[in-house]
């Protein structure tokens, strides 16, 4: 095994590679470092490439971390695969036989040099290419160049967009924030959506209002398909956006024209109750290429508007449903989804997080059930921290995720879980009901009254058994309902447990079951894989979904008087266990 104190070592193998490869003839010249790192420079110049010299830099961690070669800085944007500081990124991973013998890792990273970018560097197809292809990374690069350049006028520190697709162009609104601390005036946010839209709300919903609000403006412009870009294609002046914009048009906006009608509107209707002249509003040009925007901040001269505006790049964040939920894969799914109305009643343990999971998958309507108050011990479990102490698990839970995860929709009440449906549910309100409470008197609640609170909706109970040994989720139809006879044991359950299991706290009916974070984690992600099945496809037939753990992990808890059932696995170790799938009109007879 290789360790650092044989770092001194593999620098003098190295170097004695060097002096006898044939990089020597070209004039290597070695600057050792012991105490973090060894370097050498070898001369390209009479090869007649751009590249006239590479550097490589061997850490003290080296070889379990690849040796790093270096370029001239000045090819960063004018060859791809070259960092700002000229580390080159090819991506080299260490291998086993590099403990061994620290000069093969080293002639492998060179010898990968030579053949991807070396001796391609003169090839300006491929070099277009290559640019085009990691387009995203360059453009952040091109960006953080910009920030830094002499004179710069520094972009917004954050760019949120949240618009749907579009064809050839659309206008957009900005809210932007700058923070009173900013010498420069610097904005700290800009919110961007679609003329007509809410930006403001949608700053507020995420917590990004804070500052000195102003009122802005922007345009998203589609590229066609084959359009490169790359370093050599970027606009990087205002006419040089114009030109562009109009080329992906077809002629059909004219920039100029569009910051005219800007203009005329600050001194007339809503735009002149903007607190600051046009001049210092934001303005955003966005050009969207496949799934990304690229964008350009336009700093007009306070004097006139159509003057040539100064043009800074600009790193932009979709928010958009497609992007965050999918990042534009699948977006018939997403778009099902989002139109989706979910009642859960119940946000414990169990249902706190399969509440996250339907947020997160982009379920567009949540409503939250519970009228359990958060108490210091729930953190252990729940995703609900300290800071929820002694408030409603449902208003809180509903709060967070509305903060946390755009678009959707999500409300919680403190009630319970009868009286809320009872005086709010009608027919056709929800597309799906979850029940998460483990209350045998809820889910008999929910079979005496479906037919007519919520008609044909399929009905989900899902709960773990005590110690997480098993989770159940059972989805039933109207035409095959789960029955008010409410036959969990031993229709469904994996065992019987004797009333010690749980342990009882000192307050009327107040007690728990020990299990674990990992424990109800584990029951969540099953519960949320068979939950979100249901919500993107027609739930045809009854259906009980059953994780049991092994007869070993019953034993392992050490409690007398727990009786398995059948369904629990007689093999596998403690922490192994069984999915299965029934049909529940099997179950019942």
């Amino acid at each position: 095994m290789f360790s650092r104190h044989q770092f001194p070592a593999a620098v003098n193998d190295v170097a004695d590679w060097l002096a006898a490869s044939d990089y020597h003839k070209t004039g290597a010249v070695r600057v050792a470092h012991y105490g973090s790192r060894a370097e050498w420079w070898l001369d390209f110049s009479g090869l007649g490439y751009p590249i006239e010299a590479v550097k490589i830099s061997l850490k003290r961690e080296f070889p379990a971390i690849p040796c790093e070669l270096f370029v001239a800085p000045k090819h960063c944007l004018a060859l791809p695969h070259v960092e700002e500081d000229g580390r080159v990124c090819l991506a080299s991973t260490p291998r086993p036989e590099d403990y061994t013998s620290p000069t093969a890792a080293v002639a492998a990273t060179l010898d990968q040099f030579c053949k991807q970018l070396l001796q391609k560097s003169n090839d300006l197809l491929w070099i277009e290419r290559e640019f085009h292809r990691e387009r995203a990374s360059y453009w952040n690069r091109f960006n953080l160049q910009a920030e830094k350049a002499r004179g710069a006028r520094p972009p917004p520190r954050l760019t949120f967009v949240d618009v749907d697709s579009f064809d050839s162009w659309m206008e957009g609104c900005i809210a932007a924030y700058v923070r009173a601390s900013s010498k420069r005036q610097r904005i700290a946010v800009q919110v961007i959506t679609p003329k007509g839209g809410e930006p403001e709300a949608l700053a507020k919903r995420h917590s990004w209002a804070k500052g000195t609000f102003i009122r802005g403006n922007a345009i998203f412009i589609r590229l066609p398909e084959a359009q490169l870009w790359t370093p050599t294609t970027w606009p990087r002046t205002f006419q040089e956006i114009v030109s562009l914009a109009s080329s992906a048009t077809g002629g059909d906006l004219c920039l100029e024209t569009w910051l005219g009608s800007l203009a005329r509107a600050a001194h007339t209707g809503q735009a002149a109750n903007n607190k600051v002249v046009l001049g210092q509003q934001p303005l955003l040009v966005a050009f969207a290429l496949g799934t990304e925007l690229y964008g350009y901040q336009l700093s007009p001269p306070p004097v006139s508007i159509l003057e040539t505006l100064h043009v800074t790049p600009v790193i932009i964040h979709r928010i958009d449903p497609q992007w965050v939920f999918a990042r534009d894969h699948a977006s018939s799914v997403i778009d099902q989804r989002l139109s989706k109305r979910v009642l859960l009643l119940g946000c414990g343990s169990l249902g706190c997080q399969v509440a996250e999971v339907l947020a997160r998958s982009g379920v567009g309507k949540i409503d939250i059930v519970d009228m359990d108050i958060f108490n210091g011990p729930n953190v252990s479990r729940h995703v609900l921290g300290m800071s929820a102490v002694r408030t409603g698990k449902a208003l809180t839970l509903a709060a967070r995720l509305t903060n946390e995860i755009p678009r959707i929709a999500v409300q919680g009440f403190g009630d319970t879980a009868q009286r809320w449906v009872l005086e709010h549910c009608k027919p056709g309100k929800y597309d799906l009901i979850i029940d998460c409470t483990a209350d045998s008197g809820v889910r008999q609640f929910l079979a005496l009254n479906r037919a007519r609170v919520f008609c044909a909706v399929p009905i989900v109970h899902a709960w773990v058994e005590p110690f997480c040994a098993a989770t159940h989720v059972v989805a039933s139809t109207l035409d095959s309902p789960w029955p008010e006879t409410d036959p969990v044991d031993p229709k469904v359950s994996a065992a019987t447990y004797p009333a010690s299991t749980k342990v009882q706290l000192p307050a009327c009916s107040d007690g728990f079951h020990p299990y674990s974070s990992a424990d109800i984690m584990q029951a969540a992600g099953f519960c949320g894989e068979r939950i979100i099945s249901i919500i993107d496809r027609t739930l045809v037939d009854s259906t009980v979904w059953s994780y049991v753990r092994s007869q070993a992990f019953f034993d392992g808890l050490g409690i007398p008087g727990i009786k398995t059932n059948p369904i629990v696995p007689n093999k596998g170790m403690p922490s192994d266990g069984n999915s299965m799938t029934r049909r529940l009109v099997d179950l019942l007879k």
